[in-house]
């Protein structure tokens, strides 16, 4: 097992990003824990600059691709960090954050649109409510602060509405549970498995029952189940 240099640091309050809990409200992923640790904890992360580059140009050109459609079709368009929120929660301590892709404004219609340069995921359209639910929210950009948003996702060629009839009181209950989870004193048990420990941001010296592919060494044990 590799040590980390540096050991994890409890942060002064929890600190949650909407990308973490998208895929565990949609039940994606499963391993709390992981969200959990990394909303309450400071740590070294490794980062494949390499794949980070390449998706950062992909999706820099999707994005300026998208902006200019919405602001032929007459929509100012407000982009990225323009959109970020840090929201405060009721106990004065846990901040949920974000940055939208873009929010397009006309008239009184208000969208806020993701983009997505990969595969589309089960859990996409859930980051887009959390983004119309959180925008809207005291603490949100001036420009969405209390906007009825609605929600697209953009993959390449292909736009997909997210409506707001899906923000409903069973959806907001998952996030605040969810949000409730990654932000307790409780640790939650860990749930390692192939999928989730291979793309965890948390190094393998930080979590001792990480998921460790097997050697492949050529040989398949005998069975006669099939």
């Amino acid at each position: 097992m590799v040590t980390p240099v540096n050991p994890p640091t409890p942060k002064q309050a929890p600190y949650i990003w909407v990308t973490w809990l998208a895929p565990l409200i949609d039940g994606a992923n499963h391993c709390h824990w992981a969200t959990w640790f990394q909303a309450n904890y400071k740590f070294d992360k490794s980062t494949d600059e390499d794949f980070f580059a390449e998706w950062r140009m992909k999706h820099e050109s999707l994005l300026n691709q998208r902006v200019e459609e919405l602001q032929q079709e007459g929509y100012d368009v407000y982009v990225e960090d323009e959109n970020s929120f840090k929201i405060t929660g009721k106990d004065k301590k846990t901040v949920i954050s974000g940055k939208a892709d873009i929010v397009a404004i006309r008239a009184d219609e208000v969208i806020v649109e993701d983009c997505k340069t990969g595969r589309k995921r089960s859990y996409d359209h859930i980051q887009v409510l959390m983004y119309m639910m959180l925008l809207a929210a005291p603490g949100g950009p001036s420009h969405c602060r209390g906007k009825k948003i609605e929600g697209r996702l953009i993959y390449n060629g292909e736009v997909i509405d997210v409506p707001s009839d899906l923000l409903t009181a069973d959806f907001k209950d998952a996030f605040r549970n969810i949000a409730r989870m990654a932000s307790g004193t409780e640790e939650p048990r860990k749930t390692p498995s192939a999928r989730e420990c291979r793309y965890c941001k948390v190094p393998a010296g930080h979590c001792s029952e990480r998921f460790e592919e097997p050697s492949d060494d050529g040989e398949l044990e005998e069975h006669d189940l099939f």
